[in-house]
């Protein structure tokens, strides 16, 4: 039983042997939840970016990710690692499994649920989607959702933006029906997404270099679910530099 998803982080690092040193998205590895779909990832998406963002965490994500640099083949190719980001992937695993809001904390020990760079992203038991998190700046971090095969909606396996994800379980979102109760969660999980629209997103090709067989053009023909349209990220307004 559960609603499963799983949340993995990626970072553009250049693989090795490069020979041009171009850095290409690669999987630093992931978390599996139990329970985790409508809302819930988005929260714990929003956990995520506030940690890494804490100047002593980006310093030692910034660390792991030079360390990287050079050291691990791309997706399939040796040398490789299950776990290349170690902190990192702890903090995602801290996002995902502790709400201190809501003071809950996941059951189980922490090696269940941790999964490893080298598995496909769809490779874990999945109903409810993924959540994919591109920590190259832990600053300027992106983000992509992707749609759940028991997920009812129209956006296949591509990925997704933050509201799309949500509207996919809440369809009458802001529709000002029903009683006070749930006008307020509307209002709380839509002011949850808007906080996404700032947040430069991962597009497939993106995703592809990650994981070809799952995403992009050289996607196996067993995983794909067609969409019947496209998530539309919003346009980013860039912040003025204060002085100029």
């Amino acid at each position: 039983m559960g609603q499963r998803h799983q949340a993995y982080i990626v970072a553009r690092v250049v693989p090795h042997g490069s020979t041009d040193g171009k850095a290409h998205y690669r999987s630093l590895g992931g978390w599996h939840h139990q329970w985790c779909y409508g809302s819930l990832p988005l929260l714990a998406a929003d956990r995520f970016f506030a940690l890494i963002k804490n100047p002593v965490n980006a310093a030692i994500i910034r660390e792991e990710l030079e360390t990287a640099q050079g050291k691990y083949g791309r997706r399939g190719q040796k040398p490789d690692t299950h776990f290349p980001c170690h902190y990192a992937l702890f903090l995602l695993a801290c996002a995902f499994n502790i709400d201190l809001d809501k003071n809950y904390i996941q059951d189980g020990p922490l090696e269940s649920y941790l999964l490893p760079a080298t598995m496909g992203c769809w490779d874990g038991d999945n109903n409810d989607g993924l959540t994919i998190l591109d920590i190259t700046n832990p600053l300027k971090p992106y983000y992509a959702f992707v749609m759940g095969s028991e997920t009812d909606a129209d956006l296949g396996d591509e990925p997704c933006i933050a509201e799309d994800y949500l509207r996919a379980y809440y369809p009458d979102l802001g529709s000002n029906e029903g009683n006070e109760r749930k006008k307020a969660g509307d209002k709380a999980k839509l002011e949850l997404a808007a906080k996404f629209d700032s947040i430069p997103f991962l597009t497939e090709d993106m995703l592809a270099e990650a994981w070809p067989e799952e995403f992009g053009a050289s996607k196996s023909s067993k995983r794909r679910r067609p969409a019947e349209r496209k998530s539309v990220p919003k346009t980013i307004q860039e912040t003025p530099v204060v002085g100029t």
